[in-house]
């Protein structure tokens, strides 16, 4: 039999490299024990990494949509709080102005319109909410509030009814100045800063998009705006000793409140609608994530008996190369002589 015979540098190389391999694989065989995860993704599936880009590839896809979905239910809850507070308004207010108890004396005016003007300034911070850093009312223009100030928009009106000899006109004039359509010179002009087309369009899924039309310079909106501007008109002395002028214009911004209140109402159905289309689609894309995620566990798990056999016999291995070294190491040539 022939022997073959290593140097003592030589062996103790080996029993350093021999000892060193096996710490790793004990390192990388214990974490796949507690993660169930393979530490070597490449090597667990033999290189073919195709199906596991494409889920991860989707998985990056629904969280995007799903990102984007957030911010569009948020948009949306805002905008609707908004208008529900400006309904609020409308309601209450309306049915002041239109009682004919209310306004049958000049305390009873005065009250009316100092209540009802007070409620302008709050109406429109309300429309002039930011979301996320959004202003949602100023359509494509998400980075500037949508409407003036309320000192702003009352000096704006008493500037259209000045000169105007009856209630009726001021009226007219100040009804045709908040209705005047984008370059009209009118509300939509000087007192509505937002952009006057198509809000912001969202994807929210492969297949649906969803477009924040809503702007603060719609019908509804602007109905209720010109009715409570009246009242600070009034509130600040338009027609001051003549009760039944101030009654006239209160009447009739209490029948703005009231059109406007009704033309929110439809507004905050199309808001729900769109609130429907962008919480099925959040639906659909937290159902494809969790498949995805499911999918991929799968194709990447590692069986957890296989891998704990292997971690016992590498550690066998070990302790047997310990047991090895200790022997070796007592080894003495003058012991033999």
């Amino acid at each position: 039999m022939e022997f073959v015979s290593i140097g003592d540098l030589a062996r103790s190389y080996a029993m350093r490299q021999a000892h060193g391999g096996l710490r790793r694989e004990i390192r990388d065989l214990s974490e796949q024990v507690a993660s169930g995860k393979p530490s070597d993704v490449a090597r667990h599936l033999g290189g073919d990494l195709v199906e596991l880009a494409r889920l991860d590839r989707g998985l990056r896809e629904a969280e995007a949509y799903l990102r984007v979905s957030s911010e569009a239910a948020a948009t949306l809850a805002g905008m609707q709080s908004a208008l529900g507070h400006l309904q609020e308004i409308a309601g209450g207010a309306s049915q002041q102005m239109l009682s004919d108890a209310m306004l049958s004396s000049d305390h009873g005016i005065r009250t009316v319109a100092d209540t009802i003007a007070a409620e302008l300034d709050g109406a429109l911070s309300a429309l002039n909410i930011s979301v996320g850093g959004r202003f949602v009312f100023s359509g494509q223009h998400v980075d500037r509030p949508p409407l003036v100030a309320a000192d702003e928009l009352i000096a704006l009106a008493e500037t259209v009814v000045t000169g105007a000899g009856s209630p009726a006109q001021a009226l007219s004039e100040l009804t045709a100045w908040f209705e005047a359509p984008a370059g009209g010179g009118g509300f939509s002009d000087l007192a509505y800063r937002g952009a006057t087309g198509g809000g912001p369009e969202l994807q929210i899924d492969p297949t649906t998009r969803v477009t924040l039309s809503q702007n603060a310079a719609s019908r509804g909106i602007r109905q209720v705006v010109l009715g409570l501007t009246v009242s600070a008109l009034v509130s600040r002395g338009a027609y001051a000793g003549d009760r039944a002028a101030q009654a006239e214009l209160l009447q009739a911004a209490g029948t703005a409140l009231a059109d406007g209140n009704t033309e929110l109402g439809l507004e905050r159905a199309g808001l729900g609608v769109a609130e429907q289309t962008v919480e099925r689609a959040r639906v659909r894309m937290a159902h494809a994530q969790t498949t995805l995620s499911i999918a991929r566990g799968q194709l990447t798990e590692v069986d957890g008996y296989a891998a704990g056999s292997r971690l016992i016999q590498a550690e066998a291995q070990l302790e047997a190369l310990y047991a090895l070294t200790a022997r070796l190491s007592r080894l003495s040539l003058s012991r033999y002589l």
